[in-house]
């Protein structure tokens, strides 16, 4: 089995190099960064070599027994220090290496940017022939390929090793770029700023061909120290690109159109005044004439080597990008609802059993009588006045004082257990031995070994499950799920989640035999599922790193009141959970970090803020321009929650409408639950982990004497 050294198999265009490259049954060695090894190239035929490309101390080793080196890594931002020490000097430095290790073929992945572009008629064809665009004119990505070209075409005179350098257009495809590079510039997760006419041509290349056109080469000796474009037969215009995306993808894709004389007045404004305090303006290397003209880019050389290739046609490569954008694009538990609105069919009703007649059932009770979804009502709990409050406002058609006799005897279709979370095993267990199934408040159970028996006992008994994590479906959250859908903050890098419940006083927060005491974790375990389950939206699979706990010694029968959990994921996401029982004033937040930009969401004011620069802004403005952002929202916001202010407390509980709905729309159209009982045993898991990390005695069975 040959060996390739692939650089780049992290990216876009890496991705598919490595798929092809196991299809065609290679063994790849691939280059990832030490932090991250991402989930395509955790396969027994890859093997990672930890390093990037600004020391290249790995190199020697990661070339041995190396039969093909592959380069497609590069940066595309930067100065012009940055462009040449990575896309220059460390591309130079893995062609010599691997001269010196006998390699049999070194391919390169270079850009059809590096043609004269501002030199030549719009609508010229280039050949790979042709001269190089002139360094004042190139942007410092371009710049950069072609010095890089330059590199190994003069180091190929001094050694054996053949050489393939690939020039792809812009590339489109699956995982890439919503918006291909030179289509126009990007000023939002769904607006694309066109420069001059957008009528005029896109370069395209299908990124699987590509793959395919770079696997093919290593085995072919008639590419060697050759130069390729890589195009596609056919192309679409740039307006023509926007009105697939609007059509197949998502219909509030957009555009803005600004005349390239503007935007050329800006880059040479822009320049001018950086270029007094020595910065670099932004746009300052952009070649508009790539945006904003028609160029064609000959295949007729690779066509005439590969015309054996079996590529995939353009309307089919077309249809596979639009299919992985809109699954991209629809949000992550949006199934069932029409915006914020949960669609119900028409004329559904249930027979109904709520257990555990506390204030939580309440919100229930009114939530299932707003959407209209009871057929018949049936009330469990030990104590008669907390059932006959109920029996007053609600049609009642039977009242237990033992649930497993309300199970028994009425046999509902879903029963809600709304009790202490000490009896939840026993009361679903009770439950699915009817095939009656169950909608539980959150904590699932008292510890992982109970919600895992719970999850297995639904699965066996063919009963549906879910568990109320309600502020999943709160409206900002779904908001935010949006957002991320589009891509708009980029790789997440941290998630931090918060929940403060505001005792903060002498005074006990609930008496001597409240049940939350008693629980593993104490009281902290009745509000810890809040913050970790919103967190857990944004970090995939995570494990607990730390726990910390602390105690302002105000609150009677606990140690601990105050808890930050630190988590890891899988994709080396980082995140930190805090709940705390004494902070005042109340809070509760997510706020997820990316790359590309930030979101805040505060569950109580119910506001959620995106932070995105605009590129070509300076960052004082930028700052100047989030604070005026969120003022305006917090504003907003201020007004229409005094408005709504004699609904405050059920506004906070606006996603467990939406929770309970989606659940019951699930078992009228068989479709999964909202929340699934595995996701809930996941985050029994977790808190099961913090409760043993806990320092010692850190929480008592039993309130002590303390007042």
């Amino acid at each position: 089995m040959k060996k390739v050294f692939l650089t780049g198999g992290s990216g876009f265009v890496g991705r598919a190099i490595v798929q092809e490259l196991i299809k065609k049954g290679f063994e790849v060695k691939a280059l990832v960064r030490p932090s991250y090894v991402p989930g395509h190239l955790r396969r027994p035929e890859i093997h990672p070599v930890f390093g990037d490309l600004w020391e290249l101390d790995w190199l020697e080793k990661a070339l041995e027994g190396v039969d093909f080196v592959v380069h497609a890594a590069a940066t595309f931002s930067g100065a012009w220090e940055d462009f040449y020490r990575i896309n220059v000097d460390a591309t130079k430095q893995i062609y010599q290496s691997s001269q010196h290790r006998n390699v049999q073929k070194f391919i390169y992945i270079s850009s059809v940017s590096i043609y004269p572009h501002s030199r030549w008629r719009e609508f010229s064809c280039f050949r790979e022939d042709d001269p190089y665009e002139e360094d004042s004119k190139a942007s410092f990505y371009a710049r950069s390929k072609i010095e890089a070209e330059k590199a190994i075409k003069d180091l190929a005179q001094k050694g054996n090793v053949p050489y393939v350098i690939f020039r792809p257009g812009a590339i489109y495809g699956p995982y890439g770029p919503l918006f291909p590079a030179t289509m126009g510039l990007q000023i939002g997760p769904k607006k694309i700023m066109f420069i001059g006419n957008p009528r005029k041509a896109l370069p395209l290349s299908y990124v699987e061909n590509v793959a395919r056109d770079v696997v093919y080469a290593l085995d072919s000796e008639k590419v060697n120290n050759e130069i390729f474009n890589l195009v596609e037969d056919e192309t679409l215009s740039r307006r023509d690109y926007l009105r697939f995306l609007k059509k197949k993808v998502n219909p509030e894709i957009s555009s803005v159109r600004v005349p390239k004389s503007l935007m050329s007045a800006m880059k040479f404004g822009l320049r001018s005044a950086f270029s007094l305090i020595g910065m670099n303006a932004p746009m300052s290397n952009l070649n508009l004439d790539i945006y904003s003209k028609s160029f064609c880019y000959s295949n007729e050389k690779w066509r005439q080597i590969a015309d054996d290739i079996e590529e995939v046609d353009f309307s089919t490569s077309l249809q596979h990008t639009a299919d992985w954008f809109r699954q991209q694009l629809t949000p992550k538990r949006s199934s069932g609802l029409d915006g914020f609105n949960v669609v119900l069919p028409d004329k559904i009703k249930f027979n109904v059993g709520i257990v555990g007649c506390g204030g939580i059932a309440n919100y229930h009770l009114r939530f299932l009588h707003r959407m209209g979804l009871v057929n018949r009502l049936y009330l469990a709990d030990p104590d008669p006045a907390a059932r006959d409050r109920f029996s007053k406002d609600y049609d009642v058609a039977g009242s237990f004082q033992d649930y497993r006799e309300l199970l028994a005897k009425s046999k509902p279709d879903v029963v809600h257990i709304l009790a202490p979370p000490q009896f939840h095993h026993d009361i679903c267990l009770a439950a699915a031995e009817h095939g009656i199934n169950v909608l539980v408040e959150k904590p699932m159970a008292l510890d992982s070994h109970q919600a895992g028996e719970m999850v297995r006992v639904a699965r066996d008994r063919g009963i549906n499950m879910t568990v109320m994590h309600n502020h999943l479906f709160d409206r900002v959250m779904i908001e935010a799920r949006r957002i991320m859908s589009e891509g708009s903050l980029g790789k997440i890098v941290f998630v931090e989640s918060g929940y403060s419940v505001q005792y903060g006083s002498a005074v006990p927060p609930f008496p001597r035999g409240y049940w939350g005491y008693s629980l593993p974790g104490g009281l902290l375990q009745d509000f810890l599922p809040h913050a970790m389950y919103v967190a857990l939206e944004f970090l995939s699979l995570p494990e607990v790193e730390s726990v910390r706990a602390g105690s302002n010694g105000k609150i009677p029968y606990v140690n601990w009141d105050e808890l930050i959990i630190s988590l890891r994921s899988e994709s080396q996401t980082v995140g930190d959970v805090h709940v705390s029982l004494s902070v005042s004033p109340r809070f509760q937040f997510l706020n997820v970090y990316g790359t590309g930009g930030s979101m805040f969401i505060d569950f109580l004011s119910k506001v959620i803020l995106l932070d995105k620069e605009i590129g070509p802004l300076p960052k004082t403005l930028n700052r100047n321009l989030f604070s005026l952002k969120r003022s305006g929202q917090y504003l907003k916001s201020a007004v229409v929650n005094t408005i709504t202010m004699p609904r405050v407390t059920e506004k906070i509980f606006d996603g467990s409408q939406r929770q309970i709905g989606l659940f019951y729309r699930s078992l009228a159209l068989n479709e999964s639950p909202p929340v699934s009982p595995e996701e809930a045993l996941h985050v029994m898991k977790l808190m099961d982990e913090v409760w043993e990390r806990m320092p010692q005695k850190s929480f008592q069975t039993t309130p002590s004497e303390k007042e």
